[in-house]
């Protein structure tokens, strides 16, 4: 099963890059579909592999290393198309929420425009100049005392024969080019085994390829226009021309069935249901659900499901347990794409279009198949009228209305109960800028996923197997939410038909980027963020008609501005026997409002909640796993990944990696650190006065070492308790219990091939005497 989400995962990446830059319109719609149920099929493959693992964790450092890929080809990939079509959205969400911001005079007019210095501030500006301005004399009339006294020592000096001169000038010039090329070798080393960037590539391609990716998109959206206006125009061409000519040929075949049926039974037929296809087989057309090839795809299926299971059977000997795959229900709309693809593109010529312009024949016969259908169902409404006349006036038969009548009460028993609109006369942009004012919507950062840097544990699988868990990196939490929020919330065909993820906590030491994670979710689906923090809705909506309110108006904006995150800061406080008294936000008030918004969450509605908890430890385990249908646990960086990091901050802010930089002892150092803390450390030191200087004095690792000291680290008493915790999960408990389950099963075996064993000897021994 791993080995094909893996390649689920390359076949997602590549079809995203064709669907990125293609520019024929019609062949980006089939791209498009096959894209999305390809990823869809990922998250389900996911969710399964979750279900038999009972973990939410899946290291695939095997399979890569066995189908020979790089760790970048694991990693989940986000289609641009998310963002992109929703981007004038986003934009005028932006311009909203700033616009609202700057009437309320919580926001500068502009950002040039500087705000006025208090006299306290002014001071301080004027004396840090002053001290600045003394400071540059004293180092000027020191570097002129410095050369006044270097010219008279030189005087003084005893003049060298000419041959020590040269001897002394040879040793100083051998020592200085034999420590040149030993650096020159270092680093030529380093940049051969990939720890500098290599000076020689060229940089300037990524701005070339964004030039050219961008004048990609403008003809995409030509492209786009061009192939709505020509379906608009073969659309009307076939209705003025064609249309009544199959209004009235229908009309014809529908009155001659009518009339037949008539002679034979006696009395007038009931025309089919629109469900059943309508008049569709009177009047010879194809219903618009069915397909032929569906049918063939269906028994093609059930075959290919048939060779799987024989397949399966056979790799039972070589596998440790046979994995059976659920019938997906992704597969069949892939399988249908593909045979369109070969059936209609892969013949057809593209030299006959090499500027991908929209292709009018098979636009005009999509579009004769839909004017069909629609004049078809006209007919049908027409004719059903024309129907009950004849019955009324030949046969006085009336409809059935006893039946109308019962499917009406069948259909309300099962609607549920609608909330109450406790805002029918406001309009949506009236509230939106009530919750900005509030301060619980919240303007989203640009982060992007990609930008959080982290890789996936690549030796996951061997700790797991002697283990049976294995600690998961950065990469990997960010390709687990990857699946659970961004795909769900950004595509809607995923989050129609795959599993449904409402809730999720994200537990961790202080530092360790879980806000930023939330954000860049946020991003990445191009969702509204809403901040349900206690601290940050403390004095707003009081007493419990207001608590009523801020709920309705979570759900109802949620829903009208859809997909909608809502983060929880400290959700681990909601759920607190004893608040302390120092603690005025109230953090339990949303504690009985928390299930019942969840539950309100219908199957239509991309809405999530995120929680984050630094101690989750402060409350009980099941409470917390009662409102959050998935808890995931975010530790601190390993070795590994801290020197990584290292390299990577200091190289992003500008700095260069020389030999006095020891990235290793640093890692060393930091040992106990977040993510975090490094990120401090490391725009407090590398600033762009210490960047003016790199050149003539490098960077050490001792410049890192003071401002570490002063951030206080966490300790391994917090890990243990974080690690404790979280093994009293429902998902661990679980998974705790199959192993000790497979464990017991393991010892009765052996207890039982021991009996078998000792039985044996003993009865060979009594042979021996009998002889």
């Amino acid at each position: 099963m791993r080995k094909t989400y893996v390649r689920y995962l390359s076949i997602a990446r590549r079809l995203d890059t064709c669907y990125d830059l293609l520019l024929h319109p019609q062949k980006r719609l089939l791209l498009r579909r096959l894209l999305d149920n390809t990823l869809g099929r990922v998250c389900e493959l996911k969710h399964e592999m979750v279900a038999q693992d009972l973990s939410d964790i899946q290291h695939c450092d095997n399979i890569m290393s066995e189908l020979s890929l790089t760790p970048d080809d694991l990693v989940v990939p986000i289609p641009a198309y998310i963002r992109r079509d929703r981007l004038n959205m986003i934009t005028q969400h932006n311009n909203l929420i700033d616009d609202c911001l700057r009437r309320a005079g919580l926001e500068a007019t502009s950002e040039d425009e500087l705000s006025p210095l208090s006299i306290l501030e002014a001071i301080l500006l004027v004396q840090k100049h002053e001290r600045a301005k003394q400071g540059r004399a004293k180092a000027d009339h020191r570097r002129d005392l410095l050369a006044r006294q270097e010219r008279d020592r030189g005087r003084g000096r005893q003049q060298v024969s000419l041959e020590v001169a040269v001897v002394r000038l040879q040793a100083f010039t051998r020592g200085m080019l034999a420590r040149k090329n030993v650096r020159q070798m270092r680093y030529d080393e380093e940049i051969f085994l990939g720890l500098r960037p290599d000076p020689a590539l060229d940089r300037s391609w990524d701005g070339k390829l964004q030039k050219v990716k961008e004048s990609r998109y403008e003809l995409q959206e030509m492209r786009q226009r061009d192939f709505e206006l020509t379906t608009k125009r073969i659309q009307t061409k076939i209705i003025y021309e064609d249309g009544t000519q199959l209004l009235t040929t229908m009309e014809d075949k529908i009155r001659a069935w009518m009339f037949e049926k008539k002679h034979e039974t006696g009395k007038f037929p009931d025309l089919p249901e629109e469900d059943e296809g309508g008049s569709s087989s009177i009047v010879g057309m194809a219903r618009p659900d069915d397909d032929s090839g569906s049918e063939k795809s269906d028994k093609k299926t059930e075959k290919e499901r048939a060779r799987e299971k024989d397949k399966q059977k056979k790799k039972k000997e070589e596998e440790e347990r046979s994995v059976v795959i659920k019938p997906s229900v992704f597969t069949a709309d892939i399988r249908t794409s593909c045979e369109k693809y070969t059936d209609v593109w892969s013949v057809r010529d593209i030299e006959r279009n090499p500027k991908e312009r929209p292709e009018e024949d098979m636009i005009e016969v999509e579009q004769r198949a839909k004017v069909e259908v629609e004049i078809r169902r006209q007919v049908d409404y027409l004719m059903r009228q024309e129907l009950q006349k004849l019955k009324e006036d030949v046969d006085g038969e009336k409809r059935g209305a006893k039946k109308k009548k019962r499917m009406k009460k069948g259909g309300k028993k099962g609607k549920k109960r609608k909330e109450k609109d406790l805002t029918p006369d406001r309009t949506t942009e009236s509230l939106f800028e009530e919750m900005v004012l509030n301060g619980i919507i919240k303007k989203v950062p640009d982060i992007r996923l990609k930008d959080l840097h982290g890789d996936i544990n690549l030796i996951g699988s061997e700790i797991v197997a002697k283990t049976n868990y294995a600690q998961p990196a950065f990469g990997d939490i960010k390709n687990i939410l990857t699946e659970y929020v961004v795909l769900p919330m950004g595509i809607d065909l995923v989050h129609e038909k795959a599993q449904l993820v409402k809730s999720v906590l994200l537990c961790g030491p202080r530092g360790c980027g879980k806000t930023t994670l939330v954000q860049a979710l946020a991003y990445e689906s191009g969702a509204i963020l809403m901040d349900l923090t206690a601290t940050n809705i403390v004095g707003r909506y009081p007493g419990k008609g207001g608590l009523n309110m801020l709920t309705h108006l979570i759900m109802k904006v949620g829903r009208l501005l859809q997909p909608t995150i809502v983060m929880i800061d400290a959700a681990d406080k909601m759920f607190l026997k004893k608040v302390p008294k120092t603690d005025k936000s109230d953090p339990r008030r949303l504690k009985k409002e928390m299930p019942r918004m969840l539950k309100n969450i219908l199957p239509e509605d991309k809405i999530i909640f995120i929680g984050i908890s630094n101690a989750p430890w402060n409350c009980d385990v099941k409470s917390l796993a009662s409102v959050y249908q998935k808890i995931l646990m975010i530790q601190r960086p390993t070795y590994g990944a801290r020197a990584d990091l290292w390299r990577h901050l200091i190289t992003k802010k500008g700095g260069k990696l020389t030999y006095r930089l020891d990235l290793g002892g640093l890692a060393r150092i930091s040992d106990g650190y977040t993510t975090g803390h490094i990120c401090s450390v490391v725009s407090q030191v590398v600033t762009e006065q210490r960047l003016t200087k790199q050149d003539k004095t490098p960077l050490t690792a001792a410049e890192f070492i003071v401002p570490l000291s002063k951030i206080e680290p966490i300790y391994r008493e917090e890990e243990e308790a974080f690690v404790s915790w979280f093994q009293k999960t429902p998902i661990m408990k679980k998974k705790a219990k199959l192993i000790e389950e497979e464990l017991e099963a393991q010892g009765l075996k052996g207890k039982q091939a021991k009996k078998n064993e000792a039985a044996e000897n003993s009865n060979g021994k009594k042979g021996k005497k009998k002889k």
